[in-house]
């Protein structure tokens, strides 16, 4: 067999469990945030279409990490068996090297980094953004469609609404009467001849326009015989949606903003939000590095841990990418809470990975033939056993 066919045949080892753990990795986290949208199918009857197109604007998102964390995991189990199995022996024995064999293996490694920066640097920011405000979109048809004629209404955060009449095309409400208890034990009663329910998609905002009432409110509940009311013209009324899409109405969050955008806004450091902008920047600068660094570190762990099996190599993939995944959030903690720099503690975390990826193909006993059958060097003050028998030397 030559050398392009074992190649070839490494790849394929890999690619096999590899595919098998992308799936169940990203159906995992599908699932984990389906249960957080089921509310919205049960409660609030949103049809199942509208949850598929949400849970499609993360998969973007999901795959930069599923991706890298789906190769190590092959490389893991691949080459966890090549080495049960003595195939490791035999090609060393036909000339390969472990460098050699790790070669088709790290083009893929960087075939899927393109991809994780692909994802990390634009889709994944165009699916959060995009999620959102679909989300938004559902939760002002929901509103909509909530205002019923003679129905006292609670669907909105803290509000309680009723409306006399409703016109379902033009959004136009009249007789309204909102108990607001968002500020007090006390809510605040709102009465208005007319109002208009307004949705922006852009900005997120959803506002209840009352035209014509009163206002009456207890300024202070110890003295029960206060109270005032107040006439208006025209007044505004902010709405959210409960606990789904309560916080539609809240500014971008970092990973919703456009690496470009990221770029190009000015930084102030002394201000925190500017300081999670720069980390989530760096953030997605780092990531494509994860299928790298995971190849130079499984390669040569996974011929070492020749005995662990498939459930072996799965587990030590978790936890060597739990190790890289806490790293990227200390790094955040570091640069935002701290005030750290943030290229600093997250580029500090792909050189300590990277070094440590090149330790152990340097000192792998596989890609040195000087140590044969794959066993490590003994350390100058290691014990030697020496041979029981009748022969044995002292």
């Amino acid at each position: 067999m030559g050398s392009g066919r074992i190649k070839w045949y490494i790849c394929k080892e890999v690619l096999g469990p590899a595919g098998i753990a992308l799936l169940v990795l990203t159906a995992v986290l599908f699932l984990g945030r389906l249960l957080r949208l089921l509310d919205l199918v049960i409660d609030k009857g949103v049809p199942a279409e509208a949850i598929a197109r949400l849970l499609s604007c993360l998969l973007p998102f999901f795959l930069v990490y599923t991706l890298p964390l789906s190769l190590l995991i092959g490389i893991l189990i691949a080459f966890g068996r090549l080495a049960a199995d003595r195939e490791i022996i035999a090609m060393q024995s036909a000339g390969l090297s472990l460098k050699a064999m790790a070669a088709p293996i790290l083009a893929l490694a960087v075939t899927i980094a393109l991809l994780v920066a692909l994802l990390g640097l634009w889709g994944a920011p165009a699916g959060n953004s995009v999620f959102r405000q679909q989300l938004f979109r559902i939760a002002a048809d929901r509103a909509a469609i909530a205002l019923q004629p003679g129905r006292f209404v609670d669907d909105f955060s803290g509000l309680v609404i009723y409306a006399r009449q409703v016109d379902g095309r033009t959004g136009e409400i009249k007789g309204v009467m909102v108990a607001d208890e968002r500020f007090g034990p006390v809510p605040v009663v709102i009465i208005a001849e007319a109002g208009r329910l307004a949705t922006e998609t852009q900005n997120r905002s959803l506002t209840l326009f009352l035209e014509r009432g009163t206002i009456h409110r207890q300024p202070a509940p110890a003295s029960p015989m206060d109270f005032q009311t107040i006439a208006f013209e025209h007044y505004e009324l902010g709405l959210s949606m409960g606990s789904g899409p309560a916080d539609l109405t809240r500014p971008a969050r970092p990973k919703e903003i456009g690496t470009g955008l990221l770029i190009s806004t000015p930084v102030d450091l002394q201000r925190r939000d500017d300081r999670q902008r720069r980390a989530e920047l760096h953030r997605r600068l780092a990531l494509p590095l994860a299928p790298l660094l995971f190849t130079l570190i499984g390669v040569p762990l996974g011929v070492r841990q020749q005995r662990m099996g498939r459930s072996g190599g799965f587990a030590a993939g978790l936890l060597i990418f739990l190790a890289y995944y806490l790293g990227l959030s200390l790094a955040e903690i570091l640069s935002v809470e701290a005030a750290v720099p943030a290229a600093i503690p997250f580029w500090t975390l792909q050189l300590s990975f990277a070094t440590v990826g090149i330790w152990l193909f340097c000192w792998h006993p596989a890609g040195n033939s000087h140590f044969p059958h794959g066993r490590f060097p003994e350390l100058p003050f290691a014990q030697r056993r020496r041979p029981v028998g009748r022969n044995s030397r002292p």
